[in-house]
């Protein structure tokens, strides 16, 4: 089912309409199925009202129980904050990631879709490595239209991560303009992130 947010993301909807849209669809799925079973009717009219709530409820839950909806698909959560890291002079997507962390790696697919829709976006990974260290997981991986660097200056990373990876960063004149650490990060986000990247 992720095909329909991919499709409806082909075709130029927005990354939240595109998360939305199929809980719809499933909602008027179980609608035309309740509407279909109205002969179907238990004599007891509340068990009724229960049968066809449960219909709805139900192709919604499972699709909810893969896809999810979480706080940032909803609510846009990034925050402001000071730059103690170097970033680019034009307008970037920088997204801060360690080399091994799995979260981080999932990032590499929803990069490739948002330069899919815009391939005039600027991306550049920041790698989290220690001096003299060539990190080998994430780097081997990221998109070759993407830039990336390592930064040895944990300590700064952290001032802006708090820990979390990855973190998005929108910059432009090597300021930052708002950042999301991964447990905010979402479809929110994203439609913030493509707007102002344009």
């Amino acid at each position: 089912m992720k095909n329909i947010e991919y499709f409806l993301l082909d075709i130029g909807i927005s990354w939240t309409f595109s998360k939305l849209i199929p809980y719809f669809i499933f909602v008027i799925f179980g609608g035309l199925v309740c509407y279909f079973l109205r002969n179907k009717k238990i004599k007891i009219n509340w068990l009724n009202q229960l049968k066809n709530v449960v219909i709805v409820f139900i192709p919604v839950s499972i699709y909810f129980a893969f896809y999810p909806i979480y706080e940032g698909d909803i609510f846009n959560l990034g925050v402001k904050a000071k730059s103690t890291i170097e970033l680019n002079s034009d307008k970037t997507l920088s997204v801060v990631v360690l080399p091994d962390c799995p979260f981080c790696l999932e990032t590499i697919p929803l990069v490739k879709k948002l330069k899919a829709r815009n391939s005039k976006i600027k991306v550049e990974y920041i790698i989290a490595s220690r001096p003299n260290e060539i990190p080998h997981g994430i780097a081997d991986k990221i998109p070759k239209n993407c830039n990336f660097r390592l930064e040895s200056d944990l300590q700064k990373l952290g001032q802006i991560t708090h820990g979390a990876f990855p973190t998005y960063i929108i910059s432009n004149k090597k300021t930052i303009v708002r950042l999301w650490r991964s447990e905010h990060f979402g479809t929110k986000a994203l439609d913030e992130i493509e707007t102002f990247l344009k």
